[in-house]
């Protein structure tokens, strides 16, 4: 009976020792894992961290974070040691509470708290900051947003000015060239309205070159007609005032049919380069017939072998082509002022 006391003690005394074995396997892996996935936690707030806090505390927290890791590592390579030798006592009974007591990990961290508040507070300066050049981008961008507006209306309201002097009929030629060239300054226009806005410059160019030409060669027509100055055929007289009174009622010879010609044809010349300046056209009849006498005047005036040769007077035969041309300046400028209303 002693052998078989014996033999069961012995293989209690087994059991005991292989319990030991087997707890610490089962716990080493458990803590394997454990450590893992609290390294994982640290180096992701780490690295969230990074972005938002300065370098100074960059620094600071990398080094904690060495630190940590390194005691952690220490700490679970010496656990697995003293756990799995635990000390054998002699009952059977109270070996089981005694030797194999399960480990417990604490975890202080006094200074990552400190740096997770004080980086707390950086972030939310930083978002306070970004915030506010937000609001401060946004007002700026609404106060462009209003002086572009602004700008826009003037402008387009600068356009109408100019395609209404355009319209006015009291307006002639050379304020309608004016208009013209200030239209295809203006930035609103696009590049299709900009090249429209030129040729009507162009033409309204040509056109005042050719008015103000004619204008120049009927006041140079008009001085070549010479005016005769005539005597006074009242004698003079010894007493100052019968001369007085004779100047006063002094009698001239009257005009050869020739001088009085001349004399007619010269006001009429000022006259029509007077109304075409202001537009007001002359009939086309009595423009002909002004424009033959002009024409034998000068041939009259030229010598015999000068006479052969064709006078050009530089004068139009008609003024309906300019006429033409004005009306459709007019006309496509209160066509655009349509399309804008």
């Amino acid at each position: 009976m002693s052998d078989d006391k014996e033999t069961e003690n012995s293989a209690d005394i087994e059991e005991i020792q292989a319990e030991p074995e087997a707890s610490s396997e089962t716990k080493e892996p458990g803590g394997f894992s454990w450590f893992w996935l609290f390294l994982l936690i640290l180096i992701s707030i780490g690295v969230a961290f990074t972005f938002f806090t300065s370098k100074e505390l960059k620094h600071k927290y990398l080094n904690l974070l060495t630190e940590s890791f390194t005691t952690e590592k220490a700490e679970q390579i010496e656990t697995p040691a003293s756990d799995s030798t635990p000390e054998l006592v002699a009952t059977p009974q109270s070996a089981p509470a005694e030797a194999f007591p399960e480990p417990v990990v604490e975890i202080e961290l006094p200074v990552e708290e400190a740096t997770n508040q004080a980086s707390s507070e950086e972030i939310s300066n930083v978002l306070d900051a970004m915030e506010a050049l937000q609001g401060e981008l946004r007002s700026l961008r609404e106060q462009q947003q209003a002086l572009e507006e602004t700008q826009h209306s003037v402008q387009v309201m600068q356009l109408r000015t100019r395609l209404r002097w355009i319209t006015n009929q009291a307006n002639h030629l050379p304020q309608l060239q004016l208009a013209w060239e200030e239209l295809t300054l203006m930035p609103i226009l696009t590049s299709t309205e900009r090249g429209h806005a030129q040729s009507m410059l162009a033409l309204a160019e040509k056109r005042l070159l050719e008015l103000q030409n004619w204008q120049q060669t009927l006041h140079t027509y008009a001085e070549s007609l010479s005016r005769s100055e005539h005597a006074n055929i009242i004698p003079a007289f010894e007493n100052q005032w019968l001369n007085w009174i004779a100047e006063q009622f002094s009698v001239r010879s009257s005009l050869s049919d020739e001088e009085a010609n001349d004399e007619e044809l010269r006001e009429q010349l000022i006259n029509a380069s007077r109304n075409i300046e202001i537009e007001r056209w002359p009939d086309a009849n009595a423009w002909l017939q002004l424009r033959a006498t002009l024409q034998l005047r000068v041939i009259a005036a030229k010598t015999d072998a000068e006479s052969s040769a064709a006078v050009d007077l530089g004068l139009p035969e008609s003024f309906k082509p300019i006429k033409t041309d004005i009306n459709l300046l007019r006309q496509v400028a209160e066509t655009w002022l349509e399309d804008l209303s």
